[in-house]
């Protein structure tokens, strides 16, 4: 089978058990083509790109081509240096925890954590101006605004919005681009508060879609 183009596979030799709730979902919804192992062996499915799996398969992945290979396993921390696996995960595995590693291990500039479309509104503010705006994309690290200002400040400013069981939240962000009306910013300062909301925001989004 040919592969999708720009599709990341993910190989799974774990049962669904191994994920924490809705994972397996959640990392549908953000761009990974889960494909079971069974089918993959039938040579219904194409090569993947990474291996996820637990450590009763370690040994017979190691006797085959190599791929890089996710250990879901509670001893994460107590893995010796002959285990060869690229990233190790706790079971279950964490939609955050997971995303991070998968990106770690697939990706030459890899997110830290997992983003997701939204539309929210927001409140520009540098200097004695502020302006309104829309938050279209959003994770831990930054936003995708859509604002009709030009031109864009090259110095931090302030964000303000909105989050559903929290309240307003207040950023300080470097804006990175713009392309016609959107605007990447990166947050420099977010209060451990705020982290932490947009964090479950983000990962309950992702979750219950």
């Amino acid at each position: 089978m040919d592969r999708p183009p720009g599709t990341r596979i993910v190989e799974l030799r774990v049962p669904r058990r191994a994920f924490a709730r809705r994972v397996p979902a959640a990392l549908e919804r953000l761009g990974y083509r889960l494909v079971a192992g069974a089918r993959r062996r039938a040579g219904a499915e194409p090569e993947p790109d990474v291996v996820v799996a637990g450590a009763r398969e370690l040994r017979r992945l190691r006797a085959r081509a190599a791929r890089p290979v996710i250990l879901i396993d509670p001893r994460c921390g107590t893995l010796g240096p002959g285990e060869a696996v690229a990233a190790c995960v706790r079971r279950p595995a964490g939609l955050v925890e997971l995303y991070g590693a998968l990106q770690r291990v697939l990706e030459r500039h890899p997110r830290q954590t997992p983003r997701v479309g939204t539309t929210l509104p927001a409140r520009c503010v540098h200097g004695e101006r502020d302006w309104p705006a829309a938050i279209v994309s959003l994770s831990e690290g930054g936003c995708l605004l859509r604002a009709a200002r030009e031109p864009i400040p090259k110095a931090p400013l302030r964000v303000f919005f909105p989050l559903p069981d929290t309240g307003l939240l207040e950023v300080t962000a470097r804006p990175l681009y713009r392309r016609g009306a959107h605007i990447g910013l990166a947050f420099e300062t977010l209060s451990e508060h705020a982290r932490e909301a947009i964090g479950r925001y983000v990962e309950r989004t992702l979750l219950a879609a």
